[in-house]
């Protein structure tokens, strides 16, 4: 069974990021990128099945602004 998991910590994403040949946009510094300059909160989940990263995803973001 998968498990959805939340603030997957940098390493660990950026790991997945890199094994998988992702577009630059979902990288983890990107979302950080967007966190100074747009001011959107990035949020770093996937799937996890047997303690493996199967998905994840950083282009869900909060507006912070008001």
């Amino acid at each position: 069974m998968y498990e959805f998991i939340e603030n997957i910590d940098k390493d660990k994403y950026t790991s997945f990021y890199l094994e998988n040949n992702a577009c630059f946009m979902q990288s983890y510094e990107w979302g950080q990128f967007n966190k100074i300059s747009r001011n959107q909160t990035p949020h770093y989940v996937g799937l996890m099945k047997n303690k493996k990263i199967f998905f994840k995803n950083t282009n869900q973001y909060s507006s912070n602004y008001k």
